[in-house]
This record gives structure tokens, sequence and C-alpha cells, in this order.
């Protein structure tokens, strides 16, 4: 089996019951226990299990989450650049504004000349910096989250519809046994787990 489908499988808690997508026709009428008209009934409307389509959903989730990761990286880091040539550019007018207090008014009051004259000390300039930083890393840890989120949602509604075929499959079955279980070789239920036992997920079967 394909060995990327066998991973999507057992994520999405279907692993036991693989061989109902890798199997064909035959192979799963026999996981079914269908025999005679049970069997020619069930390939009327059978249709084959095409993993490619889901394959190429799981991609498509996991290529859209790397976008966005790169983005979120990508902005941080130029937010990140930008607050760095600011606060260098903020601290170098900072030292030259209080070298120039400094020729003026000899080494008296520097810093409180500064403030009267509402300039930002070197320790102002530091903690705005460190501020902003702490505010642009929180935004990429939400975005973060809220990227993760959403690839478990994408995850999800795959491993959901993979759960449906699996089910559309297996209650069609159950419900041609049921109709004739004397013509299928036995009485009462035996629809086959596919090596897993019960219903996956522990979900009851749909009949349609």
């Amino acid at each position: 089996m394909n060995e990327q489908l066998q991973k999507l499988l057992e994520a999405a808690g279907l692993g036991d019951f693989s061989q109902y997508f890798t199997g064909d026709l035959s192979q799963i009428i026999k996981l079914l226990g269908l025999k005679g008209d049970q069997s020619t009934q069930f390939g009327k409307f059978f249709q084959q299990f095409n993993p490619q389509t889901y394959l190429d959903a799981a991609d498509a989730a996991s290529e859209s989450r790397d976008v966005r990761s790169g983005m979120l990286s990508g902005r941080l880091g130029e937010q990140l650049s930008s607050l760095k040539r600011g606060t260098e550019t903020g601290l170098e007018r900072g030292r030259d504004k209080f070298r120039e207090l400094g020729a003026t008014s000899g080494f008296g009051d520097k810093f409180g000349a500064l403030k009267r004259e509402g300039g930002e000390s070197i320790e102002d300039i530091i903690q705005k910096s460190l501020t902003q930083k702490s505010g642009y890393q929180r935004d990429f840890q939400r975005g973060s989250i809220a990227s993760e989120e959403q690839y478990g949602s994408e995850r999800g509604a795959i491993y959901s519809d993979l759960q449906k075929w699996l089910d559309a499959v297996r209650g069609r079955g159950e419900r041609l046994y049921g109709l004739d279980p004397f013509g299928g070789g036995g009485g009462g239920s035996r629809i086959p787990g596919g090596g897993g036992g019960g219903n996956p997920k522990g979900t009851g079967d749909i009949f349609y």
C-alpha cells in the first residue's frame, strides 16, 4: 500500500480498515462476506476508492500551512529588522542629544535637561523597543496558533470523508446481507471489521 495513504488512514483512526481502501471489488466483497446475488447487487453500485483525491487534499492542507508559516515568519523578520534599525537610529540620536546637552550645560543635570526639551532618554528608547518586540512576537504566536487550527480543521474534514466512504461501503454490505442472510451463507450480521474488529471510531454502520 502507498505509504502516504497508510499514514493518512492511521491518522484518521482507520488503519485497521486499510483493506477496504486498497482492495478491489472482489476483495471487498470477500471482506463483507457477500455471496451470490448479494455480490452482484453490491457490485452494481460500487465505486472504487480513489486515494489520490484524499492524498491531494492532504497535500494541499500541508502546503497551505507551510505558506502561512512562511508568511508569518517573514513578516516577523521584517518587523524585527525594522524595529532594530529604528532603535539604533533612536539611540544614536539620543546619544548625540545627550552629548550636545553635555557640551552646553557642562556636567549638570543632563537627563533632566533632556526631559525638559521633550526628548526621549536612552532608557525610554530601549523600553519602547522591547515593548514593540514583545507585541510582534505575540502577534506571531497568535497567527501560528490560528494557522495550526485551520490545518487541523482541514485535516479533520479529510478524515470525516474517509470515514463516510468506509461507512457507506460497509453499510451497503450490511443492508444487502440483511435482505438475504441465508443466501449469504449464515444468519445474523457478520460484516468483518477488516482486521480491527467492531466499527471504526465506535460508530454504527450507515445504511443506504
